[in-house]
């Protein structure tokens, strides 16, 4: 569709009078294209579903998603939804502002802690259809708990080797978090980053977004900024605001040595994240495929590592929790997920160790 024929389609759904319009492409990563459309006064966003994800379960969930977030005052407001030309659909919204720009001052990092407190005590209830029609399409998801990561990427991982998935699919262990705050099951928005993050406060792009572990989107975020001192300190800023606005001072469990705890456990589980999720997450795409046995000595070298790190105890946390601990297969931890070499921010040292 060309720009008069976005036009045409928002002063249809809002019943705007004819008349000069703006329409531009502001689609980040995610399915669909999504535009914002300025018409007869009034400013919204235009999302475009393809044909083919038009009914399909991702699509459903994140709109109910959408309607969480929103519902709670998180999210742009839903206005109107239909079918769109060759079988496609179509959801306006209104328009929510433009994007963050990267966090780079601990009141930034702090606020966003305080922001995602608040994503986490949105009401679960929107998923409970979600996760049925899930358990139905994918029956492995069955044996699944309700906080487990596999939520977020559902069907991506369903391995051949269905033990080896429930063993990855479980977090259990030296992997599985040890602050309550982390261990809580909540509404996750499963890729919390300034660029979901609108300017004026509200979230978007709900295709990750479930029902699982807190700790999820914690680690999400931690990992990417615990590199050593200045970049711990950002990261403990952002738990910090977290735990604040979720009450755990009054129980003591915001304590600097909570803090570390807290720390260590979203280091630990953005850890098994980077380094096992992908040996699921490709399993559906052709050339990419590791072989079962290859990935369950991986996940359990990944468990004895995590073992290492919590034998250490407060010491061991306080640590890693400074941008200090052991090695992992001779690179420097914790780090940016390990250095993730497609993407690498931890400076010319350590990617050198790389």
């Amino acid at each position: 569709m060309n720009g008069g024929e976005l036009a045409s389609l928002v002063r249809g759904a809002l019943q705007l009078p004819p008349g000069a319009a703006d329409v531009a492409e502001v689609s980040e990563n995610g399915s669909g294209k999504t535009y914002r459309v300025c018409a007869g006064g009034t400013t919204v966003a235009l999302r475009l579903t393809p044909p083919d994800e038009r009914d399909c379960f991702f699509t459903r969930r994140m709109q109910a998603a959408a309607r969480a977030f929103a519902g709670a005052g998180l999210g742009p407001r839903p206005i109107a939804e239909g079918d769109g030309p060759n079988g496609g659909g179509w959801w306006v919204e209104e328009w929510g502002g433009s994007r963050s720009l990267p966090w780079t001052s601990r009141e930034e990092y702090a606020a966003m802690g305080r922001l995602l407190a608040r994503m986490h005590a949105v009401p679960t209830e929107w998923f409970d259809a979600s996760r049925a029609e899930a358990v139905r399409r994918w029956p492995l998801l069955g044996r699944v708990t309700a906080g487990s990561h596999a939520w977020v990427g559902l069907a991506w991982g369903l391995w051949e080797d269905e033990q080896l998935f429930i063993d990855w699919a479980q977090l259990s262990g030296a992997l599985a978090p040890e602050h309550p705050a982390a261990r809580r099951v909540v509404t996750t928005h499963g890729d919390v980053h300034p660029g979901n993050v609108l300017q004026s406060g509200l979230v978007v792009d709900f295709e990750n977004s479930c029902v699982c572990s807190a700790i999820y989107d914690l680690a999400f975020v931690v990992p990417s900024f615990v590199t050593g001192e200045s970049e711990a300190a950002a990261a403990r800023a952002f738990v910090e605001g977290y735990l604040a606005a979720g009450g755990w001072e009054a129980a003591g469990w915001a304590a600097e040595a909570a803090v570390d705890l807290l720390l260590t456990d979203c280091m630990l589980y953005g850890f098994l994240l980077k380094e096992c999720g992908s040996l699921f997450w490709t399993n559906f795409f052709d050339g990419e495929r590791t072989d079962a046995a290859s990935a369950r000595a991986h996940l359990q070298a990944c468990e004895r590592f995590a073992a290492g790190v919590r034998a250490g105890g407060a010491a061991a946390h306080r640590a890693v929790a400074r941008g200090g601990g052991p090695e992992w297969e001779g690179k420097a931890w914790p780090c940016r997920r390990v250095c993730d070499e497609a993407a690498p921010v931890c400076g010319d040292q350590c990617r050198d160790e790389i």
